[in-house]
């Protein structure tokens, strides 16, 4: 299962949800462990902000 914080950023961002489909699931699931690994949903929205551009380049949450 993903953050609700994900599910509406993919749903308000097209693009972003449509770079995040193309991951593997195993870059799906290092998203989702590092968004829930936050204990606030103002984290959570930050670390969204911050790795979009790691999830346009098809990258998981650990990768450089």
């Amino acid at each position: 299962d993903f953050p609700p914080e994900l599910v509406e950023a993919l749903d308000a961002d097209p693009d972003l949800a449509e770079a995040f489909a193309a991951l593997t699931p195993g870059r799906q699931k290092s998203w989702a462990l590092h968004l829930t690994d936050a204990r606030t949903s103002a984290t959570r929205l930050s670390r969204i902000e911050k790795g979009r551009a790691k999830i346009m380049a098809g990258k998981g949450a650990t990768e450089r």
